[in-house]
């Protein structure tokens, strides 16, 4: 599975114009390949959006850049309401669901979203990967997670999680972040509450 993750940030007074133009972004549903899109507004800054895509493989993802992303774009004055836009592309590593759920289940369900980026030493990953997938199934609370890793940046990872409450408790996702000390560097942590505009399944499902 393919995980896009997309920071943008939002130009003052103009949330309303980027929340609106999100719901463009429902042209997604048919695409063939996609599994689901989820964000919301950052809880560290209230004017960076912070969206979540899944694609089943990187022959999907890549044709609707090349012949659909453009066109949905076109109609859209989504560009003209924010600064900047960073987009990261990954690979998924392990993938932990409550409940034996699917990812879709998962986008449908999920209240908010947790994202955390860090690079792993060299030659240490299938270790980071242990430690998480060892430390997963002790949290309670948490729909799913995933671990991935970049698709360009040797050692970069991301570690997706999304849960049924609007935030989950401090204690269960900070002791993620700390167990790597000696593996992993660079922590950042990111998260949102899920906006019901920004929630995109594929039509397949319904």
């Amino acid at each position: 599975m393919l995980i896009k993750y997309i920071t943008c940030k939002v130009k003052e007074g103009c949330r309303k114009a980027f929340d609106e133009e999100q719901k463009r972004w429902r042209a997604l549903s048919p695409v063939n390949g996609f599994l689901g899109q989820i964000g919301g507004w950052s809880v560290k800054d209230p004017f960076t959006a912070v969206l979540m895509g899944f694609w089943s493989n990187e022959e999907d993802y890549h044709y609707f850049m090349d012949h659909i992303h453009d066109e949905i774009l076109l109609h859209s004055d989504q560009s003209n309401t924010y600064t900047s836009i960073d987009v990261y592309i990954y690979n998924e590593c392990f993938h932990i669901s409550a409940a034996d759920q699917t990812l879709i289940q998962v986008i449908e369900q999920g209240e908010y979203v947790r994202i955390d980026s860090f690079e792993a030493e060299h030659g240490r990953m299938d270790r980071c990967i242990q430690k998480y997938e060892q430390t997963l199934q002790q949290i309670e609370g948490m729909l799913s997670a995933t671990f991935a890793c970049s698709e360009k940046r040797v050692g970069e990872c991301l570690f997706f999680s999304c849960w049924k409450e609007e935030r989950p408790p401090q204690d269960d996702y900070v002791p993620i972040a700390t167990l790597l000390p000696c593996d992993a560097e660079g922590f950042d942590g990111e998260g949102c509450k899920v906006e019901e505009n920004w929630r995109v399944l594929p039509e397949w499902n319904r």
